[in-house]
């Protein structure tokens, strides 16, 4: 693909990756496949997205949808063992005002995390 093409690419979003928002350089980025080329996609500009290395390697053959409902439920389920140990471990050293305010911090906190709809809840854990 010629130059041009991959800044054109790079360009629609702003120098960030199209899935996680993370800012790419002008060297280290991937072009990627929308719809890929396995389930249909074509090799053409609306297809293309300029993508994190990361995400390009692992959302792989998946529709978009798939791969953050993926990472979602990855992020999720290591924000929650995270959330359990941080709750065994303050509720086991405090009394029971101080143990309510906790439960209800973790479970604000889980439900604004659940609601989240973007991927790089993943950094968060890195």
């Amino acid at each position: 693909m010629p130059q041009y093409d991959r800044q054109e690419i790079l360009s629609r979003t702003n120098g960030f990756c199209g899935y996680c928002g993370k800012s790419i350089s002008n060297e280290d980025w991937h072009i990627d496949h929308i719809k890929p080329k396995l389930r249909g996609g074509r090799n053409n500009k609306k297809n293309l997205v300029a993508s994190c290395q990361r995400c390009n390697l692992s959302k792989n053959c998946q529709s978009v949808d798939e791969y953050r409902d993926r990472a979602k439920t990855k992020a999720l389920g290591s924000i929650d063992e995270m959330l359990q140990c941080l709750e065994w471990r303050f509720l086991h050293s405090v009394k029971e005002p101080q143990a309510q305010l906790i439960r209800k911090y973790i479970s604000a906190l889980y439900h604004v995390i659940e609601h989240t709809d973007v991927v790089f809840l993943l950094d968060m854990l890195e």
